[in-house]
């Protein structure tokens, strides 16, 4: 997917449930917040492929050092929003 200047935390949320959804095999709703110390079955080859997965949906590049504190949809979000400011930060 491009990347896209003025996508909203909403929308980013939204996109990172799915990706959730789809990494750990079931149906993220709007009212959950899966955490990865409290996720059954969110287990380090979940871990690589939720990130392969934003990586993907957002077409951002998280850094090694960054990887482990994906763990939260909240940390997933910040991460993506740093990410695309950072990007249309550069295009300016």
């Amino acid at each position: 997917m491009n990347r896209e200047s003025h996508v909203d935390t909403q929308q980013i949320t939204a996109r990172a449930r799915k990706a959730l959804g789809t990494a750990l095999q079931r149906e993220v709703g709007d009212r959950d917040f899966p955490e990865r110390p409290t996720e059954v079955g969110w287990d380090s080859i979940k871990h690589v492929e939720l990130v392969l997965l934003l990586e993907e949906e957002f077409d951002v590049r998280f850094g090694e050092d960054e990887i482990p504190s994906l763990d939260s949809l909240g940390a997933i979000v910040n991460a993506v929003e740093r990410h695309l400011a950072s990007h249309d930060h550069n295009r300016g």
